[in-house]
């Protein structure tokens, strides 16, 4: 009798076994049958990054994007999201397994800020739950490991230390040197639309009819006011699929003079979350509410508010630029691998 091992390779989803011990003149059994419940989406040297972590960050940013544009992401924009953050998760890897051989600070001063760091995060942890105990039952609660908790707060912890280390130490706090008059007033030419423009909205509506379309659409005012569902989720609540249509309209200066008076007029209006009492169309009544709203804006470039918004921008397209830089050096030190190449 011998228990069964399953080797883990890049040809294979990664799987959770419940094996028996079996009699060792017994075959294998057939892997077409077994069900995956993660896979390996990408490895950097020795580290691993699984399905399960990319779908959990694209979840919350998917919905997010949906709750701005008003409706469902399609395909292309679900695997766009996913590719950013699989993008976003190989460069934190990568940065944190290059931490210690960028040369600008001795490996053993690098573990010894990160053991600081843990440390440090232990403490707080503890102080929040009472006890060591409250501690342990708190990671069990998570389905994690001490162990696996810290493997994790490595790879952050790394990765921003070799953030700090190759973008701040080479900037001495001095973003502003990099920033002259001219680039300032070339970035606001480029982008003026930023700073000069009428409001915006992006109004979600529902359209009522039948016989109690009045009744059903005051009624969803009222609930619609106390929740930030999209149209579409609304609908659901109300359980009158066949009755109820969902509407997402765009409100800004290049379609207001096409829309009806009414609704440019409660588009242009704002502000952010107000719901319209129910307005009568033809046969049908609509209710309206904003589900995103950007006041009118007209800065001058001399603005003191428009100065430090262009200025921070700059900052952080400066702090990008040597970020990636960075990165590219990291990956000289590390192998990546993903499936598709």
């Amino acid at each position: 009798m011998q228990a069964m091992r399953l080797r883990l390779t890049s040809h294979w989803p990664l799987a959770l076994l419940l094996t028996a011990a079996l009699p060792s003149q017994e075959s294998l059994p057939d892997l077409r049958t077994l069900v995956p419940l993660d896979r390996v989406v990408a490895t950097i040297n020795d580290a691993v990054i699984l399905d399960s972590e990319i779908q959990t960050l694209a979840v919350g940013q998917a919905r997010s994007m949906e709750l701005q544009i008003g409706r469902q992401l399609i395909p292309a924009e679900w695997a766009q999201i996913r590719n950013d953050n699989l993008r976003q998760k190989i460069n934190q890897h990568t940065l944190a397994q290059a931490a210690k051989t960028l040369g600008i600070r001795k490996p053993e001063e690098v573990e010894q800020w990160f053991q600081d760091e843990l440390r440090r995060e232990e403490a707080q942890m503890r102080r929040q739950l009472g006890s060591y105990q409250k501690l342990s039952e708190e990671l069990a609660r998570q389905n994690q490991t001490w162990q696996a908790f810290e493997r994790e707060k490595r790879v952050s912890v790394l990765a921003d230390m070799a953030r700090w280390m190759a973008v701040n130490n080479r900037l001495q706090n001095q973003r502003n040197l990099f920033i002259t008059p001219r680039m300032m007033r070339l970035y606001y030419r480029a982008n003026r639309n930023l700073f000069v423009h009428d409001s915006r909205a992006l109004v979600g509506g529902l359209s009522f009819t039948g016989a109690k379309a009045l009744t059903e659409a005051k009624k969803a005012a009222e609930a619609w006011r106390e929740t930030a569902l999209r149209p579409e989720e609304m609908i659901a609540r109300l359980g009158q699929p066949n009755s109820v249509v969902a509407e997402n309209i765009q409100v800004d200066e290049r379609n207001k003079d096409s829309l009806r008076p009414e609704l440019a007029e409660f588009g242009g209006t704002g502000p952010l979350g107000r719901v319209s009492d129910p307005v009568r169309f033809g046969n049908s009544y609509k209710v309206w509410k904003i589900m995103a709203f950007e006041p009118s804006r007209s800065d001058r470039f001399d603005s003191p508010a428009v100065q430090r918004d262009i200025r921070s921008r700059l900052e952080n397209q400066v702090m990008d630029q040597l970020l990636d830089q960075t990165i590219r050096r990291a990956r000289t030190r590390t192998h990546v691998w993903r499936p598709s190449q």
